[in-house]
């Protein structure tokens, strides 16, 4: 269940991960701050070269919802 959201729209996210570059503290900080779409983005803005299989774990162990899912296994986790 989703506890935290701001109601940003997913095409909105997009847009802004497209004018963001990659930066996995960035994504770090997002992921931390629990919030539904903060989480979407930052599974656009980090960077996949440097995740780590630990990192991977920790994000998929808060997977509630298939929106914050699918962006991490198909743009981040491959």
């Amino acid at each position: 269940m989703t506890r935290r959201a701001l109601g940003i729209s997913v095409p909105r996210l997009r847009h802004l991960a497209r004018q963001i570059a990659k930066e996995d503290r960035l994504a770090l900080a997002l992921w931390r701050s629990g919030t539904h779409q903060a989480r979407i983005l930052a599974a656009s803005v980090d960077d996949p070269g440097r995740m780590s299989l630990t990192q991977m774990d920790r994000w998929a162990c808060n997977f509630n919802s298939w929106d914050v899912c699918n962006p991490c296994c198909g743009n981040l986790f491959n």
